[in-house]
């Protein structure tokens, strides 16, 4: 048998994280960088709608408050997810919407070979549907 919790549970563990990402009087935010790890050149910072998702049937989902300008050229391998005062809500693997990652990124050109796409100094950046279950 597999540990597992309620559904009533894992709603309330979302709500929780929906609560904690909206905490600050600034709104959370998506940050996109060219390492693995989290770290390295930003290429891009998404801001999150206020509140930053709904909640419905167990699935959180995020929305963005517009299109995001991408600030640095490159391959966006990691994606951490911050409250507006910068604490650390989620981070995650960025990909395309084709290979399955935790922050997608979509309408970009990915290399041939690859799992995320390019993304260019002063485009706009536009994301795949953020869930969380």
């Amino acid at each position: 048998m597999t540990f597992s919790i309620g559904a009533e549970h894992a709603a309330a563990q979302l709500a929780a994280t929906m609560a904690f990402a909206d905490s600050d009087a600034l709104p959370s935010k998506i940050q996109f960088f060219a390492n693995a790890d989290g770290t390295g050149v930003l290429l891009a910072e998404v801001t999150l709608a206020r509140p930053c998702g709904t909640l419905e049937s167990g699935v959180l989902t995020l929305h963005t408050s517009a299109p995001a300008l991408v600030v640095a050229t490159g391959i966006p391998r990691s994606g951490r997810w911050l409250t507006g005062g910068g604490l650390l809500v989620a981070q995650g693997s960025v990909t395309d919407e084709a290979h399955g990652g935790d922050f997608q990124i979509a309408g970009a050109a990915t290399p041939s070979g690859d799992t995320s796409p390019t993304i260019y100094a002063g485009a706009a950046l536009l994301l795949g549907v953020l869930t969380f279950n």
